[in-house]
């Protein structure tokens, strides 16, 4: 796999707003400055052209897939970096179906421009097993790209907002990853691919999540 997939598909047209943050297809309105909207699709003002290209390549395949979303749980994440670095042993190996693990392996460009088009949660390990405390944070959003290092793979992703970490610990069973009641997926460092609509999921249990 090449160390940068770049893709092709043409810029929107961007309309900037002053004061306010746009999302007309959900009819919400965010107070902050210079964000924009563009063809119904909500853009940070700090975006890069590579977030900027990937959020065209979401827009342009129909919008994000509903149907998987991305788990990525890392033992030391900075939550402030622009990438998280994952081991290849522990990327798409394992705490997923064998028929997602198929669908999804290799990682070819092909597939990775579909895992760019699915929703992301992005946390560190618990703080406890099964559970965590109320103050830790996972992050919600989408993958930007994906380079293979030496070490393994180099996740570069866009947040949109975040989640308390011990509420995704409520919903472990409804979102796939739950194992037992004193371990789960967000317990172990891995990349897993799961096959449930995390949007519905999360909003259903009243956790808002921004989507594309």
């Amino acid at each position: 796999m090449k160390n940068e997939l770049q893709n092709t598909a043409p810029a929107l047209p961007v309309q900037t707003t002053q004061g306010v943050t746009q999302i007309s297809h959900e009819g919400m309105q965010v107070g902050h400055a210079d964000n924009v909207v563009t063809n119904n699709t909500f853009i940070f003002a700090n975006n890069t052209p590579r977030e900027i290209e990937t959020i065209n390549h979401i827009t342009n395949s129909g919008g994000l897939d509903r149907n998987y979303y991305n788990f990525i749980v890392h033992n030391d994440f900075d939550l402030s970096s622009e990438y998280i670095t994952m081991e290849k042993d522990r990327a798409l190996t394992g705490y997923m179906t064998q028929t997602v693990k198929s669908i999804f392996t290799p990682l070819t460009i092909k597939i990775v421009n579909q895992i760019k088009c699915m929703p992301t949660i992005f946390a560190n390990e618990n703080h406890g097993y099964g559970t965590t405390s109320d103050d830790q944070i996972a992050l919600y959003g989408f993958i930007t790209d994906i380079r293979e290092t030496q070490k393994g793979y180099r996740i570069y992703f866009k947040v949109l907002n975040q989640i308390p970490q011990i509420g995704l610990n409520a919903l472990a069973d409804e979102l796939d990853f739950g194992l037992s009641t004193k371990f789960n997926g967000l317990n172990r460092t891995h990349w897993a691919i799961k096959n449930i609509n995390l949007i519905g999921t999360l909003k259903s249990a009243g956790i808002s999540v921004f989507s594309i």
